[in-house]
């Protein structure tokens, strides 16, 4: 039987660079050649996907939605035309495809590019911009979270399985969520908001309802486009993992575990902050 090959996308990323970095440890076996690419938010109210009601990662119309969808934003619609053709490529030449997505992930990396993750780095970065936090969002907004370990325990569990031979979902059925649960932004805001104030780095620990000069300050401070903040810290997303049962994967820690670390992630953040990111999500 002919072993297979591994390509690993964004191996200088947050994730990547973890996965890599735990890969002998964990004992990988059954592969011919390891490939890693030195260099995604999907699946969301951004992406023109359904948001009213939760949307598995098992549902088989997952992929007919991503090839459908309208979002209103162009970093979207590349992000959404990135997984079809993959999808597209693998049916072409005929590779077994696994798209595993992560959400709001915390903890530090343990890669040799990006050590610190995206959206928990913007909402600093933002509040540092504007001396204080705003709500980007609607209060009843959530999104999916996991921590830096459990997202990495699931990519392994999930190379094995297909190494082992064990029939999984793949190409428009193959999309894997690493989630531990949905949590509300505006927790998440006030939890940075304590601990940045607690630093002396904001005027305040409140979170204010978004004004058009804080959306001018945050997107200058973020490198963006005042139209596209909702792309880097807020949004509502439904989508929920179902596949995770099929490789036995449980997240140690639920979602209110972020706000438990909160004060550690925010000084995680502020000890590897630079001018712009290493690696990408």
């Amino acid at each position: 039987m002919t072993k297979a090959n591994i390509l690993i996308t964004g191996a200088s990323g947050y994730l990547g660079g973890t996965l890599l970095a735990r890969w002998q440890s964990a004992q990988i076996l059954g592969y011919e050649k390891l490939y890693a690419l030195i260099r995604t938010k999907q699946f969301s109210s951004l992406s023109g996907l359904p948001n009213k009601r939760p949307l598995l990662d098992t549902d088989p119309e997952l992929y007919e939605l991503q090839k459908n969808a309208n979002p209103p934003m162009k970093e979207m619609e590349v992000s959404l035309d990135t997984n079809c053709h993959v999808v597209e490529l693998g049916l072409e030449f005929r590779v077994k495809t696994y798209v595993f997505s992560p959400c709001i992930v915390y903890g530090k990396g343990e890669g040799f590019g990006n050590p610190i993750s995206i959206q928990t780095v913007d909402i600093v970065n933002a509040a540092l911009a504007c001396k204080y936090v705003y709500s980007i969002t609607d209060p009843s907004d959530k999104w999916p979270v996991c921590s830096v370990s459990d997202t990495i325990n699931y990519a392994i569990l999930l190379i094995k399985a297909v190494l082992n031979g064990q029939d999984l979902d793949y190409g428009k059925n193959g999309f894997y969520l690493a989630s531990s649960g949905r949590l509300c932004w505006m927790d998440l805001y006030k939890g940075v908001a304590k601990a940045l104030y607690n630093r002396g780095l904001i005027n305040d620990d409140n979170v204010r309802p978004i004004t058009e000069e804080a959306r001018e300050t945050i997107s200058k401070g973020l490198g963006i486009t005042p139209d596209t903040i909702e792309l880097k810290v807020a949004g509502n997303s439904w989508y929920e993992p179902d596949h995770a049962k099929a490789i036995g994967w449980k997240p140690e820690f639920g979602p209110e575990r972020i706000l438990e670390l909160v004060d550690d992630e925010v000084s995680l953040i502020l000890g590897n902050l630079t001018d712009s990111p290493r690696g990408h999500r």
